[in-house]
């Protein structure tokens, strides 16, 4: 199980001056100003998307005074993401120092897998407006938060912002604390259970980290409902994989693989005698029924998209296409040609 870290430790030393001429951003106290409340939380999380850790959340709220205030210190504060490391954990330090409250809450791996990961959010989001709460005599008169969705069981007056920690001081604030506060976690699990690159991934899905998996297993801080949508990523491209091959061999010509279009995907498109065939392909363990590995919802979707990329590609308008399953289990390859008609 995550065991809470020691606090994030504040620094003696002075921040260090940022030129005034590289002041220039988009995140400012615009959206406080425009609130005008007393007491303005900040609301921000990281580790979402993660395969391994917890999800945190940050709340910060600065006084009003600071709202007006120009100083190199404020003028820094931006998207976590954009700071570069050290200096982050330099705002980190500071922001605790000066800000009037600063609060994190997290959610362990086994939470995120017992109410999934937008609950386990939604979760540490409450419970550290509750201990900001708990900080002042009157209520927060508003709560600020990064993305598109609201608190649920939250009363305060909330108000959402796509972005809004490259526009919010008070978020930009919330997420380089909860950046540098998770960092340092996975940098402890990275000693903890060694071997998976958590000091440098942070439990992200990158290349070291999944070439972990497959060779050593997951541990107790992979969240292994994240780890199920990941292994059937990775068999259905191994199962793409197999159906081109299959293909080739068949004297196909494969003209693209994975062609997107919002809501839909073609897994692969080839030529043969002049003739285009859009194929979708299905990995099962055993044999199915076409319908149960490809519903009719699924379907419609899949015809879309071929009519838009027909729309796109002029120079096979004119040309005679089929829409074909391949179905791939541990026994065999089975093509259905023009299964899904015209």
């Amino acid at each position: 199980m995550l065991s809470k870290p020691a606090d994030l430790e504040i620094s003696r030393q002075k921040p260090r001056k940022v030129n005034s001429t590289k002041r220039k951003s988009l995140c400012s106290f615009r959206l406080e100003l425009e609130f005008n409340s007393e007491i303005t939380i900040g609301v921000d999380e990281v580790g979402r998307g993660c395969l391994a850790g917890p999800v945190v959340a940050a709340g910060v709220v600065f006084s009003k005074e600071d709202w007006k205030k120009d100083c190199d210190f404020l003028a820094a504060i931006d998207d976590s993401k954009k700071i570069r490391k050290e200096r982050r954990e330099e705002l980190a330090e500071h922001i605790l120092k000066t800000a009037q409250a600063v609060e994190i809450s997290f959610c362990s791996p086994q939470v995120v897998d017992q109410i999934n990961i937008l609950q386990a959010t939604f979760r540490a989001c409450r419970e550290l407006v509750q201990k900001i709460e708990k900080k002042f005599s009157k209520a927060p008169g508003v709560i600020l938060i990064d993305g598109p969705h609201k608190i649920p069981g939250v009363s305060h007056l909330q108000h959402t912002v796509i972005g809004g920690d490259g526009i919010s001081k008070s978020i930009a604030a919330a997420s380089i604390v909860a950046k540098v506060y998770r960092d340092r976690l996975m940098d402890d699990m990275a000693e903890k259970f060694p071997g998976y690159g958590f000091e440098s991934n942070k439990g992200y899905g990158t290349k070291v980290h999944t070439d972990a998996l497959k060779r050593i297993g997951p541990c107790e801080i992979h969240r292994q409902s994240f780890l199920k949508n990941f292994q059937n990523l990775e068999t259905g491209q191994k199962g793409e994989d197999s159906a081109a091959e299959f293909l080739n061999a068949q004297g196909f010509k494969i003209l693209s693989q994975n062609w997107k279009t919002p809501g839909a995907e073609i897994d692969v498109i080839a030529e043969k005698n002049g003739e285009i065939h859009f194929i979708e392909v299905r990995t099962r363990t055993r044999s199915v029924e076409v319908d149960l590995a490809f519903p009719p919802s699924k379907q419609r979707q899949f015809r879309k998209a071929v009519e838009l990329y027909r729309l796109k590609n002029p120079r096979i308008r004119e040309k005679t296409f089929h829409l074909d399953l391949i179905f791939i289990s541990q026994e065999k390859i089975d093509p259905f040609w023009d299964v899904f008609g015209l």
